[in-house]
């Protein structure tokens, strides 16, 4: 009997990490809806007028665009080094990354 105890252990700890990763990633992947982002764009289109294009909604902060003009209403301050226009108050560029003065 304490043999097949013993093994009924070891497959739950072998088997239920594997189990616990497949749940975390199929809930995942249901969080990750794009009707939701097109819904919450549309909702900020309709009482803004369709100032941003989805594109400015959503940045895509991991491949920063040089160059590219801040929102509106913002002042942007010019990095030294790359010429990335960067909000007032930020540390570093968003561009290259170096410390702004």
């Amino acid at each position: 009997m304490e043999i097949v105890f013993r093994l009924a252990v070891a497959a739950l700890v072998i088997v239920m990490p594997s189990v616990l990763f497949v749940g975390f990633y199929r809930g995942m992947l249901m969080l990750r809806d794009d009707r939701l982002i097109e819904r919450v764009y549309d909702g900020h289109r309709r009482r803004t007028g369709g100032s941003l294009a989805p594109e400015e909604f959503v940045p895509d902060r991991a491949a920063p665009k040089r160059g590219t003009p801040n929102l509106p209403g913002q002042e942007g301050v010019p990095c030294p080094d790359c010429g990335t226009p960067n909000p007032r108050g930020v540390t570093y560029c968003q561009g290259c990354l170096e410390k702004l003065d």
